[in-house]
């Protein structure tokens, strides 16, 4: 494992989901409050963004080759990457509430989209996690503070899901066949500790790379939930990783600049910025969602 490596200089106040696109061998993120998504071609080291009237959160390629699907808090849209083109998604969507934002979305292997919800005041707990199969929503949590992590294992047996406002990663017995997920059981807690735990990404493994935002690291977990090692990052807020290259091993890492003083902020340049280590494990895909 090799240390970390800038991949593109942003100043991104909210930087998070970070997707990786096989066929271009492409970076997907976005900077939430700002509404924007943000693309890197690895081949041709090319930087674009696209600024949305809309907060931005989750991210999902499709089956078309320039639709990326978004969602905002007025509810899912298209985003063609050719044109620029933004289209209203016309399936089933949650109903949208101009104070409650998405926070993080994600494919499971089956090409349904998981996604969570939350108040645009984060001590409020009114979030949800649903799930859209392209024909119909489903709720499946309330109550949530700030939902992140939204992984499975590669066995497809569980599901890994967090609540950064409650400082714990719940892991719940998964049918992939139905979607539906099980009692959950504490996996992970910082609970008591200065930060949270943000988003995650799954390797081949079993192992989970989790980011914990406010402590300037990351951790991998063993299926057991036994830390297996810590990678210190060099920005206090890493918020989420996917795993991505032509092997799968590299990891990429999203980073916010949000909370952090001017004396912080001169301390640490990278701040908001993407990044990348090499991986001696390669991680999992993130399919496309079906229901576009």
């Amino acid at each position: 494992m090799t240390g970390w490596e800038l991949v593109v200089r942003t100043a991104s106040y909210l930087g998070e989901t970070p997707l990786w696109d096989p066929a271009r061998q492409a970076l997907y993120w976005v900077n939430i409050m700002d509404g924007e998504v943000h693309r890197f071609g690895c081949l041709d080291e090319w930087h674009q963004h696209w600024t949305l009237d809309a907060y931005t959160a989750g991210l999902a390629l499709t089956d078309q080759a320039d639709a990326v699907l978004v969602a905002t808090h007025l509810g899912l849209v298209v985003l063609n990457t050719r044109t620029g083109q933004v289209t209203p998604w016309s399936g089933p969507c949650w109903p949208p509430h101009p104070e409650i934002r998405p926070n993080e979305a994600r494919v499971d292997a089956r090409g349904r989209l998981w996604l969570g919800t939350t108040h645009l005041d984060e001590s409020l707990s009114e979030g949800v996690l649903c799930r859209l199969d392209g024909r119909n929503v489903e709720t499946l949590m309330t109550g949530l503070g700030i939902p992140n992590t939204l992984v499975w294992s590669p066995d497809g047996r569980w599901f890994y899901n967090a609540d950064s406002a409650r400082q714990t990663l719940w892991r719940y017995p998964f049918d992939e066949t139905s979607g539906r997920i099980g009692a959950g059981e504490p996996f992970f807690s910082v609970e008591g500790q200065d930060g949270t735990i943000d988003g995650s990404a799954m390797d081949e493994t079993g192992c989970l790379w989790t980011c914990l935002w406010g402590q300037g690291r990351m951790v991998r977990l063993r299926p057991d939930g036994r830390v297996d090692r810590e990678i210190p990052t060099p920005v206090t807020n890493p918020t989420s990783c996917c795993f991505g290259g032509p092997d799968m091993k590299t990891l990429y890492l999203t980073s916010a600049r949000k909370h952090l003083s001017p004396a912080q902020l001169e301390r640490e340049p990278l701040a908001g910025s993407i990044l990348r280590m090499r991986t001696e494990v390669a991680g999992l895909p993130i399919p496309a969602f079906r229901g576009a």
